[in-house]
This record gives structure tokens, sequence and C-alpha cells, in this order.
């Protein structure tokens, strides 16, 4: 058997990460990163955009935190 502790963190700048241990040894994984890696290949952040937001296009605050979610991708340089 193996259990895994893995905790969502929402920073006060408005980025999420991923934290767990491996091999005794704590890792911060950005959301971006996890996204573009789960999500199909070539997907493009107007695809993120519009699936995370998807159904509360009313509510502003949730696109406003979707947007700092994906300019987080640009600054690691990350685009595929």
């Amino acid at each position: 058997m193996f259990a895994q502790t893995v905790t969502l963190h929402y920073l006060s700048d408005g980025n999420c990460t991923l934290k767990f241990i491996y091999q005794k040894q704590e890792l911060l994984v950005p959301a971006y990163v996890l996204l573009k890696a789960l999500l199909p290949e070539g997907a493009t952040d107007v695809y993120i955009y519009n699936r995370l937001v998807k159904g509360y296009f009313k509510n502003r605050q949730v696109g406003d935190q979707v947007e700092v979610l994906l300019s987080d991708g640009h600054k690691l340089s990350l685009f595929s």
C-alpha cells in the first residue's frame, strides 16, 4: 500500500501550486505546469481559459484568477 499527501496552495498573488513529497523532498509544482502536462498537446492558453471559466463568464473574479494562473506560465517561459 502507498499513500501520498497532496496539498494545493492558493498563494497571495493569485497563483496555485501543488505540494507533494518525493524521496523526502518537498516539491512545489505550479498549477499551470500541471495543466499543460495533463491537457492534450497543443492546448492553447485560450483553450485553458475557456475550459476553466466555463459556466462562470459572468463572475469576473473567476476570470481574473485564471488570467493570473495563465500569466504564471509566461513568467516561466513555458509555451508547450
